[in-house]
């Protein structure tokens, strides 16, 4: 074992492990804790590619760690669930948004974004029923 914190890697008499093991035990606690919270909620999915599981571990270590500033910088007394959703529309809007404003938007996105962001789209003149040719104009 090799350590810079600790001088010497002989086992302690009473104990019979090193001092840098006593010390790891003492303070893995914050380590357990965290992976206990990120397993709670987390956003996880299977799969095959190391670059989304690391996304998938990396997103849930910032849903904990924001949470644990908002609670020391607020004092608010919220529940996560509520905060993490809450994080999650924030961080998701601006595309939606974007999104929102495509005109080759399907119909049902329109709804389902249109619910979620409480916009409505004008009417499609080419959604109408009419036979002739509609055309989209850039506006």
């Amino acid at each position: 074992m090799l350590s810079t914190r600790h001088v010497t890697a002989d086992p302690d008499a009473k104990n019979k492990l090193p001092e840098m093991v006593e010390f790891y035990n003492k303070t893995k606690g914050g380590v357990d804790l965290m992976d206990q919270l990120c397993h709670k909620y987390s956003v996880s999915r299977r799969t095959k590619r190391w670059p989304m599981a690391f996304f998938f571990g990396l997103m849930n270590i910032v849903g904990v760690n924001s949470y644990v500033l908002m609670k020391m910088a607020t004092n608010k007394n919220i529940k996560r669930r509520l905060f993490l959703k809450k994080l999650a529309i924030d961080l998701i809007t601006p595309q939606m948004e974007e999104r929102f404003t495509w005109p080759s938007l399907p119909t049902n996105l329109q709804v389902l974004l249109g619910g979620i962001l409480q916009k409505k789209r004008s009417t499609n003149p080419c959604s109408l029923g009419k036979k002739k040719m509609c055309r989209m104009s850039k506006g």
